[in-house]
């Protein structure tokens, strides 16, 4: 335990001594590319061990049949690790709400929770959609907007759930989650749990808790005991074992500190708040809400984010913390976001890189730009640092098919990693 804490101490020292840059991947690109997702903000992003999945955004400049105009874009995207590019995942019965919705993918499904459209706070979701990624051969239609004739297309399906509670008094509450944009998904075990929300653009955020068993597919409303956080938006949240740790957050007149970390423990149903512990030389991170979070083990990377309270009306921020789950302890990094960053998201790859895509830029731009950097801290497997080497040397060689990867022996775990889907 001790090398491992004096290994972790040297690689901060290291990362803060030199300064690392990230790259642009794909700088090049046209104003009307259809082969990449356009710039955009409020978005959601996940990754899995092959692909990062982008879904919706925002984009306030939007031009459809001749005309510019603010609006929510409904669409999935995903970015292939190994083949660096992008795909948009055609598909039936998508989400509209795809402003602040929530993402997660297990088992390559893509599920989809909440979320708000344009204007925003006007229409909001309280559903789960979910996407098979694995299954493009032909769907059974079951859900509106799914054709059962025309080619083979992905589509999205209701997760049908039940949300009936009877209180002491024999009346019947329903106990769904409310309507909302900007709530954290987390996936445990059997269940899924939503945490926080806006519940209306002009309303404080909501701190409920909330968890959807697979078992009975039925909602509870969580009553947690404890030091419950206060209700906020647009917050992140890791999971670390039966714990999961709220970030920062928004609320109507002022962003969430990130001194006090509020912890919940799924098996004790009960909040606790803890003191973190400052860098050294930088002390705390700035309160934030919309940053970038970036989890790899115990490792907790946050970039950027829009900093506020009753005294500064807007601070877009470029900087890039090291959170360690077991100590609470922040340290700055010296690397930073190629621009201000808000609205943005960020991943950590199976190959210890953070990717950074979307996000309100300067002036209020939206760049479709998709940045990566190797992180300092992170001590990928050997297998993964593998990987990426040959598939860049796959891609320079051009033999980045299954067959050409199977000739030059990459094993069929990683080949299936550059399946269509």
């Amino acid at each position: 335990m001790a090398s491992s804490r004096n290994l972790s101490e040297k690689l901060t020292r290291s990362s803060c001594s030199s300064t690392v840059r990230f790259k642009n991947i794909l700088p090049r690109f046209k104003p009307y590319d259809t082969k990449r997702p356009k710039g955009r903000s409020g978005h959601c992003m996940c990754a899995d061990e092959s692909d990062i999945y982008v879904f919706g955004g925002y984009s306030p400049m939007d031009e459809r049949n001749g005309v510019r105009q603010s609006r929510v874009l409904p669409e999935l995207w995903k970015f292939n690790f190994a083949t660096q590019k992008w795909t948009n995942v055609k598909s039936d019965n998508i989400p509209i709400t795809c402003a602040s919705a929530s993402i997660a993918v297990h088992n390559k499904q893509v599920f989809v929770f909440g979320g708000t459209g344009y204007p925003f706070g006007q229409i909001m979701s309280n559903t789960i959609k979910t996407l098979r990624m694995n299954q493009p051969a032909k769907l059974q239609a079951a859900g509106e907007g799914c054709s059962e004739k025309g080619p083979a297309k992905l589509c999205w399906q209701l997760l049908e759930t039940s949300a009936m509670s009877y209180s002491g008094g024999g009346e019947v509450e329903d106990v769904t989650p409310p309507p909302a944009y900007g709530q954290s998904l987390i996936f445990h075990k059997d269940a899924i749990f939503v945490f926080g929300g806006a519940i209306g653009y002009y309303s404080e955020a909501v701190a409920d808790l909330h968890k959807l068993s697979f078992h009975t597919m039925s909602w509870e409303k969580l009553r947690p005991t404890g030091k419950i956080p206060n209700g906020r938006y647009k917050q992140e949240v890791v999971k670390d074992g039966e714990r999961f740790y709220v970030l920062g957050g928004g609320r109507l007149h002022n962003a969430e500190s990130l001194d006090k970390i509020y912890i919940y423990h799924i098996a004790r149903n009960h909040w606790t708040e803890h003191n973190s512990l400052p860098d050294p030389a930088h002390g705390y991170p700035l309160p934030r809400c919309s940053f970038g979070c970036a989890q790899e083990g115990k490792n907790v990377y946050v970039s950027g984010g829009r900093h506020y309270n009753q005294d500064i009306e807007h601070k877009s921020l470029s900087d890039i913390w090291h959170l360690r789950l077991d100590t609470l302890q922040w340290t700055k990094l010296a690397m930073k976001l190629p621009d201000p960053l808000y609205f943005h998201s960020a991943i950590v790859s199976p190959s210890g890189h953070m990717f950074v895509f979307g996000g309100v830029h300067r002036d209020g731009y939206r760049a479709p730009y998709l940045y990566k950097i190797r992180l300092p801290l992170t001590l990928p497997k050997l297998s993964e640092l593998c990987w990426d080497k040959v598939s860049v040397m796959a891609r320079v060689q051009k033999f980045m098919t299954p067959a050409g990867l199977a000739d030059f022996g990459v094993p069929w775990n990683f080949i299936d990693r550059v399946q269509p889907f």
